[in-house]
């Protein structure tokens, strides 16, 4: 590129670029009408060839003989090759280097063919110097150099085979080629001057064409911004002669005069100005034009089209011409109107603030004034006075600036600042800091203040100090929150009393059930007491479990699952559970549903149990003629539904004053209720609260006299492919049936049981073996699994820790061997996930320790025939000193295990102290956990509440506080050995 054409900066790439496509875009020109050029002159040179082959040729060898002989052939065929072949790539691919040395290399060979045909005269050796001269033609040296090549290979050949072709004749001189080839040569060099000079020409054409269209496009483009920044300006801009007529306006202009652009050009700058201004700056003006100043600036009032009056600041500067004359006048335009009636307001709102002020300096509040950015202008006496700033110290800044601190609440602080950003009111409390660094509360209310117009001009807040205020009502917070840790206690007293009644109680009931199934009958008064301690047991646990379920409602800590079940199955337990005290009192109980039952609903069959029973039961209790009936309906909604279960009973009834009080905890309808019938009152309590945790209600209607009717409303779940059962009653009453068989016969069953606690596994086999059963034990999963292989069994209970192989590997290897009949998990366990987690490793029930016998016979066969619902899980035992032991120890079997227990105590211990002092806390807490279950199924529930925080220690791997356990284990020990 010549050193000429210089470009700078972003345009300098694109510059370039722009020069060289213009170039190739000449060269390819050239370059095409060249090739189009040569394919018809090696067309005319063939028709030339043809015919000197055929006529001249003859003619043009000197001597006697000629050693070279062409002929008409020859010349056809050669020389039609050499015109063809250049001739279709012109055509077809005209402008390609490929094309264009073809073409050379043709034209050269044409010369050679005529020397030849010619014999070699002085004229066709000029052929030689026009073929080089039109092949320069192309502005490319490369298509020069393989013809020169060819011309010198040519003299070359021709002078050492047919050196009279060179001149016609023998001349002597051996290199005589070598002289031709050197005029060629030298043409070539100037050839390729020419070219060079040529190309840098073209070259610099391309440049100078760029140049003109970057300088036009830059002359358009600053047209263009300036026609842009004119006619788009914010402001109001005229073009007028030195007359003062508008040569030229924008539309901002025209706006603020209220002419369009077509009735503004032309007119006198004085035609729109208001009267009383008409004479207002003109020496300015005239300055202006004698070049005095160079711009004016005034304010002055224009008189719209419509007649109103606005007011504009003016701008005016003087453009000269070429020879230094006045051309025109640029006059820019702003609208200020509004700002000089801003003006004006505030001058009058600054007077009211000031009298204002002088009311607020005599109030015992503090007060600031603020401007409409929120910036202090103005604070009274008690503001200085609560803050300890004064107004030097604050004017100009934001309130906030300086009385917010560490214990400000930043959500408030940024509320206030929002609400101020909308010109709204604020009402807030707030921490603010003294400029000693006290903090106080205050009161603050902030009212944004307005004109005429409805512009923001200030702010007013006022401040009260209600620190004291807030004191109390933390002091009275405070008290509350103890007052609510008090009945949180309270709920915690009662869940864990009730724990350590119900402890007990499961133990006493479970061994008078086993005596009462023992008993022949003969001593009629054994049996008595026997069945009397059974019914109060059974009674006392009932209300013990009614006070665990309220105190787990008020601590928010009720659980319930929702999973599909037969609802008909879950009220004919209910009712057959119920049946016998019914037919006690003489009445009937009879179920009912109508539209037939669905085959599922999706919610909670063990509260969905509990509630019927408390309400079922209610009904029995409060009715002695007539009888109690229960009618359920499934409700379609969508795709799901609502269950309803109306309990009807012809009992005493229930007054219309008191069917408000009936879901009260510790309420009954009537004190005289309690003196007659007995319970605590908390059965409705309860039923409805579990009735709402699963999506429903529960409702009551009642006449006195004639009887109720509840109504249990639940949410049925997604109902999607349930089928509706026709006869359920039958079917139901059929599962209850095999349900009711917890005393029956387990005989042929076997029952492979597992469990790591020798005490555990004597005495749950003695429970089953009494009911015929075949019973084979192991200690561990291990051998489980072993004796399963040997004997499989029908049935297996598993205990889900375990050393050497834990429940949850034994049960999953079980089911991977193939076993598809039950395996109920036993664990000590029954926290939240534990049910979910024995599920998960392949087991079908779950039941928690100390083992109820009934419970656990009814489970084998619910789970041998495939129709109960999974047993619920009791809660942990709570902790207890008593070391007496619960069960019958006048049984001699079961005084024979409990006393094996017993004597293994001081290994068990010594074990606990060796895995303590070396540090194996993962031994120390199995061993634990096997005393925990151990203890309580041997009736020593002493044990259970040590053993088990020696569990937590040792699986937090926690030293401190494990040697005073395992002493505590040891004292109860020693107890526990002097008492048997």
């Amino acid at each position: 590129m010549s050193a000429e054409f210089k470009l700078t900066g972003e345009h300098n790439d694109t510059a370039r670029e722009a020069v060289e496509r213009r170039f190739a875009t000449h060269s390819q020109e050239i370059h095409t009408r060249t090739d189009r050029m040569f394919a018809v002159l090696l067309q005319l040179q063939w028709i030339a060839s043809l015919l000197l082959a055929g006529w001249y040729t003859p003619y043009t060898w000197i001597g006697a003989k000629s050693d070279v002989h062409p002929h008409v052939e020859f010349a056809a065929i050669v020389g039609g090759l050499l015109a063809c072949v250049p001739t279709a790539l012109a055509v077809w691919r005209p402008g390609r280097l490929s094309t264009r040395i073809v073409i050379g290399c043709a034209q050269v060979l044409f010369s050679s063919l005529l020397i030849h045909l010619l014999g070699g005269r002085i004229e066709a050796h000029f052929h030689i110097f026009g073929s080089l001269a039109f092949l320069a033609a192309y502005r490319d040296w490369r298509v020069l150099l393989p013809p020169v090549l060819i011309v010198a290979a040519d003299h070359y050949i021709r002078g050492v085979l047919w050196p009279q072709s060179i001149f016609g004749t023998m001349i002597p001189g051996e290199y005589r080629w070598l002289e031709h080839a050197g005029w060629v040569l030298f043409e070539v060099v100037v050839l390729w001057i020419t070219i060079s000079q040529s190309v840098r020409e073209m070259r610099q054409l391309a440049e100078n064409g760029v140049e003109l269209e970057l300088a036009a496009g830059e002359v358009l483009r600053s047209e263009r911004r300036f026609r842009a920044s004119f006619d788009q300006a914010a402001v109001g801009m005229c073009h007028t002669d030195p007359d003062g007529r508008i040569l030229r306006v924008n539309d901002r202009y025209c706006e603020i005069i209220g002419y369009d652009p077509e009735e503004a050009i032309g007119m006198h700058f004085q035609d729109f100005t208001h009267p009383e201004d008409l004479d207002r700056n003109l020496h300015k003006i005239d300055n202006l034009l004698a070049r005095k100043i160079d711009k004016a600036e005034y304010e002055k009032r224009y008189l719209r089209k419509t007649g109103e009056e606005v007011w504009v600041k003016l701008t005016v500067s003087l453009c000269l011409n070429d020879d230094g004359e006045p051309d025109h006048v640029i006059a820019v335009a702003q609208d200020i109107h509004q700002s000089r009636l801003a003006a004006e307001r505030l001058r009058a709102s600054n007077e009211v603030i000031r009298k204002l002020s002088l009311v607020a300096d005599k109030t015992r509040n503090s007060v600031i004034i603020a401007n409409s950015n929120g910036q202090t202008e103005w604070v009274n006496r008690a503001f200085t006075e609560m803050t300890e700033y004064s107004l030097r110290d604050i004017v100009g800044r934001k309130p906030g600036e300086l009385l917010h601190g560490p214990d400000t609440d930043p959500d408030t602080a940024k509320r206030i600042s929002e609400r101020l950003k909308l010109r709204q009111t604020v009402s807030e409390e707030i921490v603010n800091y003294s400029k000693s660094g006290e903090a106080y509360w205050i009161s603050l209310e902030i009212d944004p203040v307005f004109d005429e117009s409805g512009e923001l001009t200030h702010f007013i807040a006022t401040q009260s100090d209600i620190t004291e205020r807030r004191q109390q009502e933390e002091e009275i917070l405070k008290a509350r929150d103890q007052a609510e840790l008090a009945n949180r206690t309270k709920s915690q007293f009662l869940a864990n009393m009730s724990h350590e009644i119900r402890t007990p109680l499961n133990a006493i009931l479970g061994f008078t059930d086993i005596l009462l199934r023992d008993d022949d009958g003969r001593d009629a008064d054994r049996s008595d007491h026997l069945r009397t301690i059974a019914s109060s047991g059974r009674h006392l646990l009932t209300l013990i479990n009614d006070v665990l379920d309220l105190s787990k409602i008020e601590a928010g800590q009720l659980q319930v699952e929702r999973v599909a079940f037969a609802p008909h199955q879950v009220v004919a337990e209910v009712v057959s559970a119920l049946r016998v005290r019914a037919q006690e009192k003489g009445i009937d109980l009879d179920y009912s549903w109508e539209g037939g039952a669905p085959d599922f609903v999706q919610s909670d069959p063990h509260r969905l149990k509990q509630l019927l029973l408390n309400v079922v039961g209610n009904a029995i209790k409060f009715t002695d003629r007539g009888g109690v009936k229960i009618v359920a309906k499934l409700h379609h909604v969508g795709q799901g539904g609502v269950l309803k279960i109306t309990v009807l009973d012809s009992g005493v009834g229930i007054a219309d004053d008191k069917l408000t009080q009936i879901f009260d905890p510790f309420v009954q309808a009537d004190s005289s209720v309690t003196r007659q019938f007995g319970g605590t009152g908390l059965g409705l309590a309860i039923s409805r609260n579990i009735t709402r945790a699963l999506g429903g209600d529960l409702t009551v209607a009642s006449q006195v006299g004639e009887g109720s009717e509840f109504t249990i409303a639940l949410d049925a779940g997604d109902l999607t492919g349930v089928e509706m059962t026709d006869n359920p009653e039958a079917q139901s009453r059929g599962d209850v049936l095999v349900g009711e068989r917890a005393d029956a016969d387990l005989g042929n069953v076997r029952v492979l049981l597992v469990d790591d606690g020798d005490t555990n596994r004597k005495l749950i086999a003695l429970l089953l073996r009494r009911r015929g059963a075949e019973v084979v034990m192991a200690e561990n999963g291990e051998i489980a699994l072993r004796r399963f292989d040997e004997n499989p069994a029908d049935v297996v209970l598993m205990d889900m820790q375990m050393p050497v192989m834990d429940g949850y590997t034994a049960s999953r290897k079980l089911r991977e061997r193939g076993f598809e009949g039950p395996i109920i998990a036993l664990t000590a366990h029954a926290m939240k996930g534990d049910r979910e987690r024995c599920q998960e490793a392949g087991c079908s029930d779950y039941l928690s320790k100390p083992v109820n016998s009934d419970k656990l016979i009814g489970m084998i066969h619910s789970s041998l025939m495939d129709t109960a619902a999974p047993a619920e899980a009791t809660e942990t035992r709570p902790r207890t000193t008593k070391v007496e032991c619960s069960l019958p120890l006048d049984d001699p079997e079961i005084r024979e295990i409990v006393v094996d227990f017993v004597k293994g105590l001081p290994e068990r211990l010594g074990a606990m102290q060796v895995a303590a002092s070396g540090g194996e806390y993962d031994q120390l807490r199995d061993q634990a956990h096997a005393l925990k279950g151990a203890g309580g199924t041997a009736g020593y529930e002493a044990f259970t509440d040590t053993a088990s925080r020696l569990e937590q220690l040792a699986a937090e791997k926690k030293a401190e506080g494990v040697d005073t356990l395992i002493a505590e284990l040891n004292s109860i020990t020693e107890r526990v050995t002097a008492s048997i």
